[in-house]
């Protein structure tokens, strides 16, 4: 998964902010001369809204400000990876990117510590991860108590 997209990333994203600001004013100027109406002024700007609604990439509410964090999940298959939180081989799990990101007003302007952990589907499903492998060990435990008090008796 690629790193979490922050201000430098959306700087590409600029020229086409510029084809709606250009317009503007190319329209402004032509109501100062007299040219358009107030009419074409409202049409424009309900344009402007309707697009700036439908195409709204804010990734948090317009009230975030500072550091946030972020999980995001994917499920995987077929995967490489080792469990995170176990060390098993993960057939099919979950792969979660987490990121902590500075916002302001919903949008993340530069992305600080950010990772991957891969998760078996045993783990991910889990409240706590990695329950499974403390279960199995604990059971081992009182295997081997069990096979030395066995040897303990026979000798």
């Amino acid at each position: 998964m690629a790193r979490p997209r922050s201000l430098s990333d959306a700087v590409g994203d600029l020229l086409p902010i510029a084809a709606f600001v250009l317009p503007a004013l190319a329209y402004s100027a032509a109501h100062d001369a007299g040219i358009v109406g107030e009419t074409a002024g409202y049409a424009l700007a309900t344009f402007y809204v309707v697009v700036a609604v439908l195409a709204n990439h804010r990734e948090y509410s317009v009230s975030t400000f500072g550091w946030t964090r972020s999980v995001d999940t994917e499920s995987v298959e077929e995967c490489d990876d080792r469990c995170a939180s176990c060390d098993g081989p993960v057939a099919t799990g979950l792969e979660r990117t987490y990121a902590e990101q500075f916002v302001a007003f919903g949008y993340p302007l530069t992305t600080g510590d950010w990772g991957e952990n891969t998760y078996c589907a045993a783990c991910a499903t889990e409240e706590f991860p990695g329950e499974h492998r403390r279960s199995h060990d604990e059971r081992d435990v009182a295997q081997d108590a069990e096979e030395r008090t066995d040897e303990l008796d026979t000798a």
